[in-house]
């Protein structure tokens, strides 16, 4: 696939115009009647359809994005024909470029070089140019050019950077070859985002489960607020909701596992304390009284259970003094009930749910109490104690190294650990911060942060794995911003805030980016962080799931077939254009399929095999008349199998039964050669650079997974049994990484000798590597991004992206222990092969429990389709 793509790359494959005046010559008629593929076409799939009434069982089917190989080392022809030979008063002819792919991190450098026939008269001469970044001196041969290119830091418009070389003939005439460069973010920016309609702080800010965030109450400046007001960072929106009963700030605001919102405690426009409580209804957006707690507090904390979905809320103040108590809020009943006391009496604190074990963590803190002598004395705490919720205990844990009396951050990163920043210390604001560890109960310092320091700040976590801190005060309100680097322990500065806010909320956006909203002002911002996001992009022109998506040597994206929302497999097909960002419809298989596969051959035309409800021929699809053609019937009818392109040129099907099957482009036509030990479905099929295949895993509907894999010799047409993988899989997937090791991420665990198949089975946070050398397995880092217990998936998809790094997204998580117990896992995560580390990143907007694709753009971004009830499609930027 890469060559594929450095060949497109290198040959300009912006001019979308030039193929379709190609296309034009040779099929005129295309470009004579309506729905030439410049509009959209009918929107209607079953009209012509002969199977499109024929359903599948969309629940049953394991399709594990048996990921189509489009074409591992198809070599679609290094040279570029830029014309007609290099004689006298004709073009320039380029035999070379390098490099194929160019693919660069931000500010790194690339060399390029560009070789030409000689021509036999006359001399060439060489011109290169970039629309981005810097070039350096050029270095000419006779018919050799190269120079070096360094990249921006990133892209302000989005638009990837093309380096192009002129190659002109002093005889006059001239040609071009043009390279697209990927692998850069977008520039980060902050946007506006909408205005509260009152200037907040001391408020509560909520992200609800449709992603919109309630922004609750407070003081403005001074007088307490019962309105609310909603924010969809989606739209950039704010419009006002159902306000409280009680106007109140410092109270606090908790999601529910309902999706209601519970309001707590606080202090009212009159200033007294109160222990009441409020639900919010995101539906009707009304709110309703509910149990009140049995003591006033406000300034105090409050943690949904991972557990048990109940709420806990600890310490805070009374009018006069720090509280030592704890309540627990049951949703259920809508009451109160007393927990076990802190060890410490604490307002000002911080707690962070820990994911592993769903322990408590209480850090920090302002501990006011009465001296005895006729005053009150405050002292800031560098204690931090552990709830457990299970037992209802508390313990000590490491301490701080430094006292932290309020206006603190603690932040979960995807490590598990706690980063605590900045806060009031005795005497003045602090630009420290630590770092907690779960597993030792002990605190690490890091690198202290730009002086003088901050408190009342916002710390997001991006979708980059760093955090975001933002505003604050010292002496005063800050617009300053600065970005924590977790895995460098290092800062950088960000772009400041449009307003000097404290005391403000900060959010952490699913698809990435942050927003901040009051603190002092009206006005929300949104931050952008241009890498480690998700994007939307035009949707498809149908809905689809179980479809595939190849890699076009133009570098547009062909999608074909799968079942739409209702289960009905599709014959249409359509194209995805990277820089344009639209879809076009192009021409109907014959067939419906779903369970397919497609490969992108030497010739640039995409094989299309199996996925029908009754064996059929396998259909050729050419992108220059964007017509499909049948070919060879399969000897078996497979649904759910694989298809590796073979350096010879040949496509191994496996899978669906014991049996394989090569096809010959040349001659059309299908043989049988030896099978496998094991018949299996929702497996994997992976080309090593051994020119051998691996396949691992799978199983066939309604039984057992398998841990068992098996290598094709190519050279012999062979199968051999390999060692067996750490855990049984079906619908897992597997990624060839730089080192040459096979990747093998999560799947459906389901033993052979379970007597209790539908409690027993789950999805498996595991994964292995298997060296091609050794041929061992062994056992790396498994997933964390689900949290504890939900960290395993199966039918989701993966990609190798140009850094080496692996992103895995989507899928359906299944817990053990309860035969219904299937969830979509929204959560996307990375995973590091130098570090052997997951880190969590952002979520995609759509909801992809399984069926649907990605694919590494051209651009050196992600394209994922499917999978959903829309024809929804988005981007990832690493």
């Amino acid at each position: 696939m890469l060559a594929v793509l450095a060949v497109l790359v290198g040959a300009g494959c912006a001019d979308f115009g030039l193929e379709k005046r190609r296309l034009c010559e040779r099929v005129p008629a295309r470009c004579e009647s309506p729905g030439n593929g410049d509009e959209p076409l009918d929107e209607d799939e079953g009209s012509d359809d002969p199977d499109a009434g024929t359903s599948t069982d969309a629940g049953t089917s394991t399709d594990a994005g048996t990921s189509t190989d489009a074409g591992t080392s198809t070599d679609a022809g290094t040279s570029t024909d830029a014309g007609t030979s290099t004689d006298a008063g004709g073009p320039p002819r380029v035999t070379d470029r390098q490099p194929l792919m160019p693919m660069v991190q931000p500010g790194g450098m690339v060399s390029f070089q560009v070789t030409a026939e000689t021509p036999p008269a006359g001399s060439l001469s060489f011109e290169w140019s970039a629309t981005l970044g810097t070039l350096g001196t050029q270095q000419d041969g006779e018919a050799t050019s190269s120079v070096s290119w360094k990249a921006p830091d990133c892209l302000a418009s989005g638009t990837p950077p093309f380096v192009s070389a002129t190659l002109t003939h002093s005889l006059g005439q001239s040609s071009a070859v043009e390279f697209l460069v990927g692998g850069l973010p977008d520039c980060p920016a902050w946007r506006p985002s909408g205005t509260l309609s009152a200037s907040r702080r001391d408020f509560t800010a909520t992200m609800l489960n449709d992603g919109r965030i309630l922004v609750v109450g407070g003081r403005a400046p001074t007088s307490a607020l019962a309105s609310a007001d909603l924010h969809d960072p989606r739209t950039n929106t704010v419009s006002p909701t159902g306000g409280m009963a009680v106007k109140r700030w410092g109270h606090t605001a908790t999601l529910l596992d309902n999706g209601q919102v519970l309001v707590a405690g606080g202090r009212d426009a009159a200033g007294s304390v109160v222990n009441s409580a409020e639900l919010y209804n995101p539906a009707t957006g009304t709110w309703s009284p509910t149990g009140s707690m049995a003591g006033t507090r406000h300034l105090h904390t409050a943690s949904r259970l991972r557990y048990d979905g109940k709420v806990y809320v600890a310490g805070g103040a009374d009018s006069l003094t720090s509280l030592n108590t704890t309540e627990v809020y049951n949703p259920s009943t809508g009451a109160w009930s007393a927990a076990a006391p802190l060890p410490e009496h604490r307002h000002g604190h911080t707690a962070t749910v820990l994911p592993d074990s769903g322990r408590v963590l209480v850090v920090g803190g302002t501990r006011t109490y009465y001296s005895g002598q006729g005053g009150f004395i405050s002292v800031p705490l560098a204690t931090a104690v552990l709830h457990d919720p299970y037992k209802d205990t508390w313990s000590h844990t490491g301490a701080m190294a430094e006292a932290r009396g309020a206006g603190h951050s603690a932040t979960l990163l995807g490590s598990g650990k706690v980063l605590v920043l900045a806060g009031t210390g005795p005497s003045t604001p602090l630009a420290t911060g630590e770092l907690y560890d779960p597993g030792t109960g002990t605190w690490a310092p890091i690198q202290a942060m730009a002086p003088p320091g901050r408190t009342g700040h916002g710390a997001s976590l991006l979708g980059t794995g760093k955090v975001l801190v933002t505003g604050g005060s010292y002496g005063g309100p800050l617009r300053t911003a600065e970005l924590y680097d977790p895995e460098h322990d290092t800062w950088s500065s960000a772009l400041p805030l449009a307003e000097s806010r404290t005391g403000h909320a900060a959010i952490s956006l699913p698809q990435g980016g942050a927003c901040v909203l009051g603190g002092g002002v009206a006005s929300v911002e949104r931050y952008e962080e241009g890498a480690g996001v998700w994007k939307p992009v035009e949707g498809m022109r149908s809905v689809r799931k179980r479809h595939t998506m190849t890699l076009l040597p133009s570098g547009r994206v062909l999608v074909v077939g799968g079942v739409d929302a209702m289960g009905v497999r599709l014959t249409s097909a359509e194209v995805f254009d990277p820089l344009s960002g639209h879809w076009t419809r192009v021409g109907s298989m014959t067939t419906p399929r779903e369970g397919h596969t497609a490969t992108l051959l030497p010739s640039g035309r995409v094989l299309v095999t199996g996925g029908t409800s009754q064996n059929a021929p396998a259909e050729l699809y050419d992108p220059d008349s964007w017509l499909w053609t049948a070919t060879g019937v399969m000897n078996q009818n497979r649904s759910g199998h694989t298809a590796t392109l073979l350096p010879s040129g040949r496509v191994l099907v496996t899978g669906g039964l014991a049996s394989t099957e090569l096809y010959d482009p040349d001659a059309g036509t299908w043989v049988q050669t030896a099978g496998m030990t094991d018949g299996r479905v929702a497996h994997t099929a992976t080309l090593l650079p051994s020119d051998r295949v691996l396949v691992t895993g799978g199983g066939q509907p309604r039984s057992a997974s398998l841990t068992t894999a098996e290598v094709f010799d190519a050279q012999h047409g062979t199968w051999n049994v390999a060692a067996p993988m750490n855990a049984y899989r079906s619908g897992h997937t597997a990624t060839l990484l730089p080192s040459g090791r096979v990747l093998v991420v999560g799947g459906f665990y389901l033993r052979s000798d379970s007597s209790r198949p539908s409690l027993d089975s789950h999805s498996t946070s595991l994964v292995d590597a298997y060296d091609p050398e050794s041929g061992q397995w062994a056992a790396v880092a498994s997933m964390t991004a689900g949290g504890f217990m939900l960290s395993g998936r199966h039918d989701h998809a993966t990609v190798l992206l140009p850094d080496g790094r692996v992103l895995v997204t989507g899928g359906t998580t299944k817990t053990s222990g309860n035969p219904d117990s299937f969830r979509t896992n929204a959560t996307s995560e990375l995973y590091n092969p130098a570090l052997d580390t997951w880190t969590p990143t952002s979520r995609t907007a759509g909801v992809r429990a399984g069926g649907h694709r990605a694919l590494l753009l051209p651009t050196g971004r992600v394209l994922v389709t499917g999978g959903t009830n829309d024809t929804g499609a988005e981007l990832y930027i690493p």
